[in-house]
């Protein structure tokens, strides 16, 4: 069974987790967007489900690897577990950034932009690392942090 971190070394590893988490599907959403851009011209409906589909294997994928980097969880990365957890990592962080959408409608700034980045870092950080433990293996490896 695996030893829970303390509780600071935890909330330092969720923030680990947010952090390199929001930076990679920063980066990934950008290309993303370009990759999208170019299916819905090829195919507007087709183009737009496969766009999102692939979003949502992207969602699944990046958290898949930064859970098994960070957290040493044991995580199952085939297709169907990729698209399962990414599409209910999609909906819960779209539902929790509702706020972060809110603050920046009424406050357009890159100021607003990354003080909600900072903000979200260690709630990013959780609700992915939870989202990775239900798709953990724990009987596979023994991980201790102390």
């Amino acid at each position: 069974m695996r030893s829970e971190p303390k509780p600071g070394k935890k909330f330092l590893l969720i923030c680990l987790h947010g952090l390199v988490f929001s930076v990679i599907m920063t980066i990934m959403t950008i290309a993303w967007a370009f990759l999208f851009a170019f299916l819905v011209v090829i195919g507007f409906i087709i183009g737009l489900i496969v766009g999102f589909v692939v979003l949502i294997f992207v969602f699944g994928w990046v958290n898949t690897f930064v859970a098994e980097f960070i957290w040493d969880f044991d995580l199952e990365s085939d297709w169907k577990t990729l698209g399962i957890h990414g599409l209910e990592l999609f909906l819960i962080l779209l539902v929790v950034g509702i706020p972060s959408l809110i603050a920046s409608a009424l406050f357009p700034s890159i100021l607003t932009a990354v003080v909600m980045f900072i903000v979200y870092i260690p709630i990013d950080g959780y609700v992915a690392h939870a989202i990775a433990r239900q798709f953990d293996n724990p009987s596979s490896t023994f991980v201790s942090y102390q």
